[in-house]
């Protein structure tokens, strides 16, 4: 997958950041709007296999095109709140000419919450979910419900989220440079081919969890729509219901905890 003259004609590119046109494939994100959204490890990761180049190479590109500076990117917390993240997607945005990058992952959940560690340390996946989307042709990614700490079932399926690979046993990165979704970085086998049949039991409080973040991805843009700040109280009610539906949207609930200690696990 790595080809290095492309790479550099895309930094090259990258430098002009500012111009019209795009450097990269303007790549939509799969699930805005739904709970099963994709999470920005998974789109980075299907950037860099449409251009053919390692996920660390999209990365450094979008560092450059937005001035940050680049030290060999880390790419195993590209589904959090950091900084760098925030620096990855604003320039993501600007070489793909896209502005609904931002909305991918945990970093709008900024501000309202105040326990960071709210995505897993490992790979975690749904293989029946991976095995009916290759059946009917439907693209393969990671939703960022799959990421989130506490939630350890498919939504979809009702059946216990994996987190090693059939075949070699071992726990998976939530993401690694040379990475195919659905396969194993390790041994390159397919994610999906057992298929979980054993319903999951969740416990009242696990689903009350899982509804309250797959609730929060839905409500991605109207959440980015809000700017709170982490010791000052700068949002109003009012603005609040201004935005969105106060009795129907998540928003408000986040805006109603922003000052408690909520916990994902």
């Amino acid at each position: 997958m790595h080809n290095s003259t492309k790479f550099l004609e895309l930094c090259n590119e990258a430098d002009a950041a500012h111009q019209v046109r795009s450097v990269l494939y303007p790549l939509k994100p799969i699930g805005l709007g739904t709970p099963y959204m994709e999470c920005p490890s998974s789109y980075i990761i299907r950037l860099a296999e449409a251009h053919s180049v390692r996920l660390k190479e999209i990365v450094k590109i979008a560092l450059q095109a937005n001035g940050a500076a680049i030290q060999d990117p880390s790419v195993k917390k590209l589904n959090g709140m950091g900084f760098n993240v925030a620096n990855i997607l604003k320039g993501l945005e600007m070489v793909t000419s896209r502005n609904d990058l931002k909305l991918l992952g945990t970093l709008n959940w900024k501000g309202f919450i105040k326990n960071k560690n709210i995505n897993k340390d490992h790979k975690t996946w749904c293989p029946n979910c991976f095995e009916s989307w290759k059946r009917i042709g439907y693209i393969l990614y990671e939703p960022l419900i799959w990421q989130i700490s506490g939630i350890e079932f498919c939504y979809k399926h009702n059946t216990r989220l994996v987190s090693h690979c059939h075949s070699c046993k071992e726990s998976l990165e939530v993401c690694s440079d040379l990475e195919r979704i659905g396969y194993c970085p390790k041994c390159s086998a397919y994610l999906g081919k057992y298929k979980i049949n054993k319903e999951y039991r969740m416990t009242p409080v696990e689903k009350e969890k899982a509804d309250y973040v797959a609730e929060s991805i839905v409500n991605a843009r109207n959440i980015a729509e809000l700017k709170p700040e982490r010791h000052d109280q700068a949002i109003t009610l009012k603005q609040v219901t201004d935005i969105v539906d106060r009795n129907n949207s998540v928003a408000f609930r986040l805006f109603q905890e922003s000052s408690s200690e909520y916990k994902f696990y």
